[in-house]
């Protein structure tokens, strides 16, 4: 008995998907109609596709033929065919209020052919105005989200569940997860590839839904990030142990490479498409030992750690057939040696304690993090940064210098630069680290790597004025999320409003503009009112 249970059931299930389609109503909408008819009357398709905003219903005519015709030979064409036919009017009306009706469309022809199995997903379109909506939405005005569903069909399963799912994932979920996904591969550069789509693609769907904060969407991106530097160390670490052995100390314990972050990715803000600046420490000097059974050379910790250095950002940086998996940078080494990547701990701390690294530098460590090494490691260096800051011998030539180094940074950009340009967001950021630097020493608790927690912090302890601080959390969130729009949307210039008319309308129905002369308007007043406050705050500091 519970055996032809399980066959009717399966019978029912396979019938379902190959077999059975929705019965045909006497009254049809037009759209409907013209979707079933498989050799429809030219006038007809004019006039219906004309009243969705196509200019060229025949070209319109042909993607629709595409959609409604199964790619997977086992499915039941009839089935596709007819549940297309019934969400059309629906499906059209919403491609219809898209910037560019004909380009969603084509788009949407893209990705469901990649994807397959186009009859399960125009019935859970039917039976689900949210996933309709949202396949819109990211076929119309998100290239790099749908080069990734195109790329790797299988991710739509990570488009779904991010509909149903009411929270990001988690720091520890993200580095169990690759940790589990890297578990005993070969070659990790694929699944990292894979686990960093998969992630951006879940983070990127609510981001346009509006589900989370710039904040948050900008830590899960750095959460995505450092999971995947941690693997890569991991990996390389053990490939260069097989040869050399393992680093060990003079008093025989292990010795250990650290990864600082440092920028927006030590801030735990970086964009879909932000570098990721880092600095390699290792913690001290020595000698590999050799592994039982291993070979029989060994080296040096500093030969070791450089070693892996390079190999880490060689593997991270090289744009194979998957592309780069991020573009790593390590700029903040300050070695006078050439081709060092990785200085001891000490070698780091001294230059500013001595007083050689430079004020950009300085500024830099207010936003630096370790990401790797063992939580010892990581304490150690959190607390080392925390003395730097505070020992920093406050001048107001200090503030004169970092005004200085803002205007060279605004003269190599243009004008309309969000980031760089005048009240842009390194403004924002200048603001926050140079009030850092100032009041540390009276108060350590305000050293914070993200921007806006540290104008809260800065604010809460009476070293920024609260309106002040209100006003430039505010901007900076406007500024950074038309930043995150524009990387969605794959324009040429990250940090720039588009010149083109028909970018800008994209980028105003992708943020839930109607107007997009209104995120011109925004944008100019956050820029402005940065502006206004960086002034005030340097003129003040530049006379103290």
């Amino acid at each position: 008995t519970q055996l032809r249970d399980t066959f009717e059931v399966n019978r029912k299930i396979i019938n379902h998907l190959m077999i059975d389609a929705p019965s045909d109503s006497e009254s049809v909408p037009d759209e409907t109609d013209l979707m079933l008819d498989p050799e429809p009357d030219p006038r007809l398709v004019a006039s219906v596709l004309s009243r969705h905003g196509f200019s060229s219903p025949e070209r319109a005519m042909q993607d629709l033929t595409e959609l409604r015709a199964e790619s997977i030979p086992y499915l039941s064409p009839r089935r596709c065919r007819h549940f297309f036919a019934l969400i059309a009017p629906t499906l059209l009306s919403e491609i219809h209020r898209t910037p560019d009706p004909h380009a969603t469309l084509s788009t949407l022809v893209e990705v469901t052919d990649s994807i397959g199995a186009k009859s399960v997903l125009w019935e859970l379109m039917g039976s689900n105005r949210p996933t309709m909506q949202l396949m819109v939405r990211l076929c119309a005005a998100t290239p790099y989200l749908t080069q990734i569903l195109t790329r790797n069909p299988g991710m739509i399963d990570e488009l779904l569940d991010s509909l149903l799912t009411n929270r990001l994932p988690s720091t520890q979920r993200l580095d169990a997860q690759s940790i589990e996904l890297c578990r005993g591969a070969e070659d990790i550069v694929p699944i990292l590839h894979s686990f960093k789509n998969a992630a951006h693609l879940t983070i990127g769907v609510r981001d346009i839904l509006g589900k989370e904060t710039v904040e948050s969407t900008h830590e899960a991106l750095s959460d995505t990030a450092e999971a995947c530097v941690r693997r890569v160390i991991t990996f390389q670490q053990e490939q260069l142990a097989e040869r050399f052995g393992d680093p060990m100390t003079d008093d025989n314990e292990p010795a250990e490479m650290v990864a600082l972050a440092l920028g927006k990715f030590g801030g735990r803000e970086p964009n879909y498409h932000s570098d990721l600046d880092v600095v390699f420490l290792y913690d001290n000097e020595g000698e590999t030992r050799r592994r039982i059974g291993g070979h029989r050379a060994t080296t040096t910790n500093r030969h070791f750690f450089n070693q892996l250095s390079q190999q880490v950002m060689s593997q991270i940086n090289h744009p194979g057939p998957l592309g780069q998996l991020y573009e790593l940078d390590s700029r903040l080494r300050m070695t006078g040696e050439e081709g060092l990547l990785a200085i001891p701990v000490d070698d780091f701390l001294k230059r500013f304690h001595q007083g050689t690294a430079s004020l950009w530098q300085r500024l830099s460590l207010c936003k630096a993090r370790p990401i790797s090494g063992s939580r010892r490691l990581r304490k150690k260096i959190d607390a080392a940064i925390v003395k730097v800051i505070i020992s920093t011998r406050w001048n107001p030539q200090i503030a004169s210098e970092v005004r200085s180094l803002r205007t060279r940074m605004q003269e190599s950009t243009t004008s309309g630069n969000l980031k760089r340009g005048e009240g842009g967001t390194v403004d924002v950021e200048l603001i926050s680290q140079t009030l850092t630097l100032k009041h540390a020493k009276d108060a350590p608790a305000i050293i914070e790597p993200g921007t806006t927690a540290s104008l809260e912090k800065l604010a809460a302890a009476g070293y920024l004025a609260e309106a002040d601080a209100l006003t430039l959390i505010t901007n900076y969130r406007t500024l950074r999320w038309v930043e995150a729009n524009l990387r969605l949307m794959n324009t040429p210039a990250r940090h720039e409003l588009p010149d083109g008319v028909d970018s800008m309308r994209s980028l105003a129905f992708l943020m839930n503009e109607r107007d997009e002369a209104m995120i011109l308007a925004r944008c100019q007043h956050a820029r402005q009112s940065n502006r206004k406050i960086f002034n005030a705050v340097f003129d003040t500091l530049a006379a103290k």
